[in-house]
């Protein structure tokens, strides 16, 4: 599910429905197949472009998604015929506010290569960073701060956050694609019982909340012609940020930037992970996965008072965010390397919350692979946050 404005009272509450259970969450890396232009700007904002929906290599497929929704409203739901012109009203009006990221289970697939990373590389994404098992997997979500556009940092002194002293945060995680095929729609159980369970999930809700959680999934509804790509999709909905209309388009200006291709402007919003005023305060604690547990003593003696905590079905070292994190890594770092005979030959892996979570970074094949794939390895041991991915070649030939 989608949620808003994360200071916000309402995500204390929405866990606990039952239409989080129609959303469903991958235990293991994503990855986001890219060019190396676009690579470049990623590693070094650590952020995410997230486009519109409307302006994908597919534009037509959020249409497939609002006729599957309009057809569950029209043959599935008990409601008057006005409550239906109402809600299918909002769908034909409502502007199209969904910006996206995208991800496959797979890190090394030749249609990705060819369609959107050619002499490029696949990012390999940890979003559960080893918090949730099979279990609990549906309760975790991830922090995200949308930036300022370059107009808006201008005038509030490059201030990448806050405006009016609020942030703009979302709070979720990359859910899996449901595909269907256009004559099929919802003779696909699936997605009828998926519909059902976001109809359903908070009887409570008016109206108009209850249609507005379908009207959520649309992003996720797409064609099985692509069902070889077993699509995640990150989602940010721009559209009711605020009470207000007005102060929803206030802060749309501010966030919304765009891009020329072939003179068309195509909207767009950077995103970065964690929490803003997490990023501007000391850090607070420090997990150790199941490898770590056994240098609990070795870190406590070189972070001091930090808070430590153990983090079960993951491996490493997570370091919370804060404005000191380099120098708790340092320190950690240090700490490892003295005591190294402690340890028998272990490597344990450094990882920063608050940024993107990037594991594995996958090279395509190209005339300079190897090339590229070295200057990365340079360019990892600059980063502090980067430091510990890990780097390889696509075992896929790629011919024009």
């Amino acid at each position: 599910m989608i949620y808003v404005n994360a200071e916000s009272e309402k995500l204390k509450s929405e866990g606990q429905y039952k239409y989080r259970e129609a959303y469903q969450v991958h235990d293991g890396l994503l990855y986001h197949y890219t060019k190396l232009d676009t690579l470049w700007k990623i590693l070094d904002s650590d952020s995410l472009y997230a486009r519109n929906i409307r302006f994908s290599n597919d534009a037509n497929e959020y249409l497939l998604g609002q006729a599957v929704i309009q057809e569950f409203i029209n043959h599935c739901l008990d409601l008057t015929e006005s409550e239906r012109r109402e809600i299918i009203k909002d769908i034909n009006e409502n502007p199209i506010m969904h910006f996206m990221v995208c991800f496959c289970k797979n890190g090394d697939l030749l249609s990705q290569w060819r369609g959107y990373a050619q002499s490029g590389v696949s990012l390999g994404f940890d979003f559960l960073g080893g918090r949730s098992n099979q279990e609990n997997i549906q309760k975790h979500i991830e922090y995200f701060g949308v930036l300022n556009n370059k107009k808006c940092q201008f005038l509030c002194e490059n201030d990448k956050y806050f405006i009016d002293g609020q942030s703009l945060v979302f709070v979720q995680m990359p859910y899996q694609v449901q595909y269907i095929s256009e004559k099929e729609k919802l003779s696909n159980n699936k997605i009828k019982d998926i519909l059902k369970m976001l109809w359903e999930g908070n009887p409570s809700s008016n109206l108009k909340s209850r249609a507005r959680m379908l009207f959520e999934y649309i992003p996720f509804i797409k064609n099985d012609n692509f069902k070889e790509e077993e699509e995640y999709r990150l989602i940010f909905d721009m559209d009711y940020l605020k009470k207000t209309k007005g102060d929803t388009s206030y802060i749309r200006s501010r966030k919304i930037e765009y891009t020329s291709v072939n003179s068309i402007r195509k909207p767009y919003i950077i995103i970065e992970c964690g929490k803003p005023e997490d990023k501007d305060s000391k850090v607070k604690h420090i997990c150790l996965g199941d490898d770590a547990e056994e240098l609990l003593y070795i870190i406590r003696n070189a972070v001091g008072q930090i808070n430590l905590e153990r983090r079960n079905y993951c491996c490493g070292i997570y370091i919370g965010s804060g404005n000191n994190q380099e120098e708790i890594v340092l320190k950690i770092e240090d700490a490892l390397e003295e005591n190294r005979d402690l340890l028998n030959g272990k490597k344990v892996k450094i990882w920063c919350e608050g940024h993107l979570p990037i594991r594995e970074i996958i090279v395509g094949s190209s005339e300079y692979q190897d090339d590229i794939k070295e200057c990365l390895e340079y360019y990892k041991k600059t980063v502090y946050w980067l430091r510990y991915i890990d780097i390889r070649l696509s075992d896929i030939p790629l011919r024009n």
